[in-house]
């Protein structure tokens, strides 16, 4: 799970991210919600405090970023993840035109020690 510091050590950039959710009933990391942001850390910031609507469907939360400059690619890569994906926190479908988006890759944060995987 990821705190205030890992935050705070963020840069804050433009970015694509994904929260995954861990539970000990299904022990493998999976996409509970994908966003996009003009800043990464402020953005992080906000769903760890409020406690928002993604932290209720994935569980323990760890994330992953991908920094994206260009607004409009922001937004296309948000819309392909989502309906790639179809994370249980984005409700909606966007409503955007999806085209074929290239991005960095993901930068993330997860515990020092991961649970083992069987």
């Amino acid at each position: 799970m990821f705190g205030e510091a890992e935050i705070e050590a963020l840069p804050r950039v433009p970015a694509v991210y994904a929260l995954l959710g861990f539970t000990p009933s299904y022990p493998i990391l999976r996409i509970g919600y994908i966003g996009q942001t003009v800043d990464i850390s402020r953005r992080l910031g906000e769903h760890r405090r409020s406690g928002s609507h993604p932290y209720r469907v994935i569980g323990t939360p760890y994330f992953s970023f991908a920094p994206v400059c260009h607004a409009a690619t922001r937004l296309r890569a948000e819309a392909n993840l989502i309906n790639l994906f179809r994370p249980a926190a984005n409700r909606l479908a966007p409503a955007i035109a999806t085209a074929e988006t290239t991005t960095p890759p993901p930068l993330s944060i997860l515990p020092p020690h991961q649970p083992q995987l069987r």
